[in-house]
């Protein structure tokens, strides 16, 4: 016997995981605006504004600032097979992306299963609702292995 789910509570479980993306997205805004800053601050010495993110010329005289020090001081590893250059290293992210897309696949099996019969969600616009987190997690995950170092 299923359980009949109302199309409030679709709306309601839609509207708390868009909540959560965009309480989210604004942190993590956030965060990238604070590392930035931060950038700026110890390339050029001086106290961020608000004009310094958006500023063309900041983000040069940064990009310069980081060129005299990377001349000055090429990476070099400790022994010589110890360590391999930065560019080398592994992505830390990945697993949590390829996570996230999972989770959204699931997402999309829990909505679908939440569409009855005989609800007002059982239409071509409901199910499109619900695919949409497949088709977004099976975006990620082509990307993670078109991506993926051989």
């Amino acid at each position: 016997m299923e359980i009949p789910v109302s199309p409030d509570e679709v709306v309601i479980a839609l509207g708390a995981v868009f909540i959560s993306f965009l309480v989210l997205g604004c942190v993590w805004d956030r965060i990238i605006g604070f590392r930035m800053k931060r950038t700026i601050r110890r390339t050029l010495g001086r106290k961020t504004t608000g004009k310094d993110l958006d500023s063309i010329n900041t983000w040069m005289q940064v990009d310069e600032q980081a060129k005299k020090y990377n001349e000055a001081r090429p990476y070099t590893a400790t022994t010589a097979d110890q360590a391999a250059p930065p560019s080398a290293m592994p992505d830390s992210w990945r697993p949590v992306r390829i996570l996230v897309a999972i989770a959204l696949i699931f997402l999309t099996l829990y909505l679908e299963h939440l569409i009855s019969p005989k609800s007002a969600w059982d239409t071509d616009v409901g199910h499109r609702l619900a695919y949409g987190p497949l088709i977004f997690g099976a975006a990620i995950l082509y990307l993670e292995w078109k991506t993926r170092k051989r």
